[in-house]
């Protein structure tokens, strides 16, 4: 098995973890912080889904285009480009949100798990945590999706609800 295989694996477990986590919560719930100074759920989800949006376009995909991105990312700014948490901004329900996310998540990871060993080597312009190929990039993406995703898994328990399932 190569690595490429290893990190689609990832990103396939990400995309149902990140169901597993919202599952349950509601639309009230998921805009409650833990406190001033942490992200809600659908501040978080909305930055998971918009990255699968902007990777999908990077990678020259064609998705439907995820129109709340202007609450997540500031335009025209290099990489990452995140904009912070407004509690002025009226955040897409979580609903919203999962749609998107499996909009995305399919055509994307199936894309990854397409690329060659040469495209996987190409060097980036700039330097990620783990190196500075596609194939690090990749890997740097699903560990900053599984980041994430345990912090809902934590607000989740703040909230009252059961653990995420690692199995449904």
């Amino acid at each position: 098995m190569n690595s490429i295989t290893e990190i689609t694996k990832q990103l396939s477990l990400n995309t149902r973890l990140f169901r597993n986590v919202l599952e349950g919560i509601s639309e009230t719930e998921s805009v409650k912080r833990m406190n001033e100074h942490t992200n809600h759920l659908r501040w978080i989800a909305g930055h998971l889904v918009g990255n699968r949006f902007r990777n999908s376009v990077r990678m020259g995909l064609k998705p439907a285009p995820f129109v709340q991105m202007d609450k997540y990312f500031i335009p025209d700014t290099p990489p990452p480009g995140n904009r912070p948490y407004d509690p002025a901004l009226q955040y897409p329900e979580l609903k919203e949100l999962l749609h998107s996310w499996d909009l995305y998540s399919g055509p994307w990871i199936e894309a990854i798990g397409n690329s060659t060993p040469d495209q996987l080597a190409t060097v980036l312009p700039s330097q990620l945590p783990l190196g500075n190929t596609l194939l690090d990039a990749y890997a740097f993406i699903a560990s900053h999706e599984i980041y994430h995703i345990g912090q809902m898994s934590i607000i989740r328990r703040v909230l009252g609800h059961d653990a995420m399932s690692f199995i449904k």
